[in-house]
């Protein structure tokens, strides 16, 4: 894999938005994104929604308008870092069109990445049994369940996580993302007048 060469005075890094619904394996994704990314060199930085929740201090609920709120919160954070040169890896829930759309209109080199995992595979393996609670009507606020959900109408990859996806396989979609992250930075630079 080719190592990355970072001008800190005129790079804006990437941010791929990494989103799916709970359980579909958006940071474990993610993780091996962030992961490609620091092994070619680039700086990156991971924003996990579940850690970040954590580091706030749960400040955010998760009825539908905070779940909006955290949602353009990672986005302006996301701006926010990757104008200082970081690519971005956000792994996050909010499924909203309006802030797909804010990130689209702001953020220099977004990538929308659409982890699609089948249902009954989520309530499965789902960590904690969010689903399975959530069917049995003893959770609310549940994306895809009592929660009204806006898929992605145009994500910029799709990874359809079933049974048959293994860890193998996402490490080696992460490091073709990467790769195509270098073939867009050399086509930028071959524009670029010296």
């Amino acid at each position: 894999m080719p190592v990355y060469s970072f001008d800190p005075q005129s790079d804006i890094g990437f941010v791929y938005w990494v989103t799916g619904l709970p359980g579909a394996g958006k940071s474990t994704f993610a993780r091996a994104l962030n992961d490609s990314l620091k092994q070619a060199g680039v700086p990156s930085l991971l924003i996990d929604s579940d850690q970040f929740r954590n580091a706030l201090g749960n400040a955010f609920g998760f009825d539908r308008e905070s779940r909006r709120e955290l949602g353009a919160a990672y986005g302006r954070l996301s701006d926010l870092f990757s104008r200082q040169g970081l690519d971005i890896v956000c792994a996050t829930t909010s499924l909203f069109e309006d802030v797909r759309r804010w990130n689209r209109e702001h953020l220099a080199h977004y990538q929308e990445i659409y982890i699609q995992t089948p249902s009954d595979l989520i309530v499965r393996r789902h960590p904690r049994g969010l689903y399975a609670r959530a069917l049995e009507k003893r959770v609310r606020n549940v994306p895809g369940v009592d929660q009204y959900i806006e898929e992605p109408r145009e994500p910029d990859v799709v990874i359809d996580n079933t049974d048959d996806v293994t860890p193998d396989d996402l490490n080696a979609y992460a490091a073709r993302i990467v790769m195509e992250r270098f073939a867009h930075s050399r086509t930028e630079q071959k524009g670029t007048a010296l």
